[in-house]
């Protein structure tokens, strides 16, 4: 069951890349919401 919830805001491509193993364990266990500023 996801009960916590979680937000994550990047701004650049390459911290959205860098990052993209940590989102799908976020994605997996949490209500997880990915929120890209696009800078």
């Amino acid at each position: 069951m996801k009960s916590k919830s979680i937000c994550t805001i990047t701004g650049i491509r390459p911290d959205f890349i860098r990052m993209s193993e940590i989102f799908k364990k976020l994605d997996e266990n949490f209500n997880h919401t990915l929120i890209h500023t696009g800078q």
